[in-house]
């Protein structure tokens, strides 16, 4: 079914759900420390999603907007008062339990959360949802050389932190 004001293919928050799924969580878990704030987050996401109902001119346009929602949650959930003066009791739901495919994926993912926020999210779309860094800068509304350089020095602390991690 097409809307009328965006020219693409309406889908109910379930279809969007199952097809977003995979890349917002992946965002979400290299921003948060613990599986039950991901899933917190997650939610949020596809809450906040459905409250809004925006209107899109394009999967792509769709694609950034979640992005986009989940990183600025994600950062209003690391600051916010409730979660910097929180301690988990349960260390058991750490993030380190999730998994990938490869075991070369999981240490990749393990080095990519030490990383600092503005290094992590390029990184993460470039490499995990394959995403161009012209469509990273358009994403995340920066400048197409920061993006470039985001991901040379995010990949050099990656590199260094990988060689560490190696030779220990």
């Amino acid at each position: 079914m097409q809307t009328a004001d965006s020219g693409i293919a309406e889908l109910d928050i379930s279809q969007i759900i199952q097809k977003y799924q995979n890349m917002v969580y992946g965002i979400v878990l290299t921003q948060l420390k613990h599986r039950s704030e991901a899933d917190d987050v997650f939610q949020d996401v596809f809450l906040t999603y459905h409250r809004k109902n925006p209107a899109f001119e394009s999967e792509e346009h769709r694609k950034a907007w979640l992005i986009r929602t989940a990183v600025v949650i994600c950062k209003r959930y690391n600051l916010s008062p409730w979660h910097t003066h929180t301690v988990s009791l349960d260390n058991t739901e750490e993030v380190d339990e999730f998994t990938c495919e490869t075991e070369e994926q999981n240490r990749l993912l393990d080095a990519l959360r030490d990383l600092k926020p503005r290094y992590k999210i390029p990184i993460y779309l470039y490499y995990f949802e394959n995403m161009p860094a012209e469509l990273i800068a358009q994403t995340l509304d920066i400048k197409y050389d920061n993006v470039r350089k985001r991901l040379s020095r995010g990949r050099q602390l990656l590199k260094d932190r990988l060689e560490r991690d190696y030779f220990e």
